[in-house]
């Protein structure tokens, strides 16, 4: 897929406080591609577009403390168990440029509940493992997340993550004119930033 990426932006935000935790998640995608019609006669320019945003709270459910922790260096749990819930925006927009006749476009937009879970386990300070799934529905038919990542905590203020994940959608009726129902899925890379 890096081949056909023209530009992809990617955020996260999380604050804490006590058992609540707020989430904003922010992902934009797009696409560029080339096809070509029956006998190499037309060429088609493909121009996708995806843009997947998230917000939503997390409950700490249950925790096992760290033993080690004080409070003069607090150190998080060693295990937790959150219970996640919020809504999800999926908007999906397809343009299609044939190098004869005329192009089309057109646009879905998917608002969708979630409740999940998130568990995180931590067998030494700076390593976290963590999993997370969640289901929901509403404006689509039914959708579904899920991942496995690895923190690694370098500094006080900075981590990087890496895992994989996927987000299933199936958001297709015969009375749209754009329906998605499918999968977006692959590895997962970022930095954070603690404060």
């Amino acid at each position: 897929m890096i081949k056909n990426l023209d530009f992809a932006f990617a955020g996260r935000f999380e604050a804490t406080k006590g058992p609540l935790t707020v989430i904003l998640d922010e992902d934009y995608i797009n696409l560029g591609m080339n096809g070509t019609g029956p006998l190499g006669l037309v060429s088609v320019d493909v121009q996708p577009t995806v843009n997947i945003f998230e917000g939503g709270v997390a409950f700490m459910a249950a925790d096992i403390p760290n033993k080690e922790s004080s409070s003069a260096s607090p150190l998080p749990p060693v295990f937790s168990a959150e219970i996640l819930g919020g809504l999800r925006s999926f908007r999906m927009n397809l343009a299609l440029t044939p190098s004869i006749g005329t192009g089309g476009e057109g646009s879905r937009h998917i608002l969708d509940g979630f409740i999940g879970n998130r568990f995180k386990f931590r067998p030494r300070p700076a390593v976290t493992l963590i999993g997370k799934y969640t289901v929901g529905g509403g404006g689509s038919n039914f959708s579904y997340s899920a991942a496995g990542l690895v923190n690694l905590r370098f500094k006080k203020n900075l981590s990087a993550t890496v895992g994989y994940q996927v987000l299933g959608i199936n958001g297709d009726q015969l009375t749209n004119t754009v329906g998605f129902n499918g999968q977006l899925r692959g590895l997962y890379l970022g930095l954070t930033f603690h404060r």
